[in-house]
């Protein structure tokens, strides 16, 4: 399976603003989204800080930013990561479950599942 990208629209107090081709990370537990964007939709920012690690073991301090994505017109509430000098956006793998969504390998692209069941 190749990389996947989605179409979004994501949403904050003031407006919504969509986004094309942003990738879909199944690895990630949790989606990000630059800083400059949650300000310019009105996204309330947390004043608390958290500790992201990376695959390679890399740690950061982040922010997060409270939200809603909507995938396939599917809206999500979300807490997003802000990592100091990311410029683009991941879904991670939460959004996904949150909406239902599974990644189809043979096809390389969302799909939604009739229902979830969460333990």
């Amino acid at each position: 399976m190749g990389k996947v990208t989605v179409d979004i629209e994501l949403c904050g107090k003031r407006k919504c603003k969509v986004f094309r081709n942003v990738v879909v990370d199944t690895g990630a537990m949790v989606s990000v989204i630059p800083e400059s964007v949650a300000r310019s939709l009105g996204m309330d920012i947390t004043r608390s800080k958290g500790l992201a690690r990376f695959i390679d073991g890399r740690e950061f301090k982040v922010l997060f930013a409270i939200g809603e994505v909507r995938i396939k017109g599917v809206p999500i509430p979300e807490t997003f990561a802000l990592i100091k000098g990311c410029k683009e956006i991941v879904i991670g793998l939460t959004t996904l479950e949150k909406g239902g969504f599974i990644v189809d390998p043979e096809k390389g692209e969302l799909i939604r599942r009739e229902y979830s069941i969460r333990i």
